[in-house]
């Protein structure tokens, strides 16, 4: 073994996110909202709250005005839902279009403030956002998440998305992941 393959092989191949599916065409999941809550559609002016939103929940990445203002080049503002309590936007998702890889639109970005964590709002804006795909013509739509990701992928399964294996690792990992939130069975 030389030197450089032993470095090689001590560099760890990153496994891809697991990967979740659900019909639109059956009937969705009713967008309920506690009192004091509401849902809007991205407007221009929301870019830096936006940013502040994302990079608040400390689990998906660094978040600026200027990343924000790229994702926005990539889809039409319409496809960002938040929900709002005052002026304060609180939980966000969106709705990543069909590409010729993916026929598919994806649920992604989902991110609610830890402020106003515990009270269903990240299954409030996917169901918005879900709504918005719809209307849009779209059959069906996925998402990727994270192992560790368990509130998440709880809330997820409540929506009616199911796993989806699409890598040779997925079907252990999945079945890891439903020992975790149901160890009793």
């Amino acid at each position: 073994m030389t030197a450089s393959s032993a470095s090689d092989a001590a560099i760890p191949v990153p496994l891809p996110q697991l990967r979740m599916r659900r019909s639109l065409i059956t009937t969705l999941p009713a967008v309920g909202l506690p009192p004091g809550y509401a849902v809007r559609q991205f407007a221009a002016g929301d870019e830096e709250r936006w940013a502040a939103l994302l990079h608040g929940t400390r689990q998906l990445g660094d978040w600026d005005g200027t990343r924000v203002r790229d994702l926005l080049a990539q889809r039409p503002p319409e496809a960002i839902v938040f929900i709002v309590a005052g002026e304060s936007l609180v939980a966000t998702a969106l709705a990543n279009p069909p590409n010729a890889k993916e026929p598919s639109s994806e649920l992604g970005w989902v991110a609610v403030s830890p402020d106003h964590q515990g009270k269903r709002l990240g299954f409030a804006v996917c169901a918005a956002v879900m709504e918005v795909m719809r209307g849009n013509g779209r059959p069906q739509c996925f998402l990727l998440t994270d192992d560790w990701r368990l509130p998440a992928i709880s809330t997820y399964v409540r929506l009616g998305f199911e796993p989806e294996c699409v890598h040779e690792s997925h079907g252990a990992r999945w079945n890891e992941v439903r020992r975790q939130l149901h160890p009793r069975r």
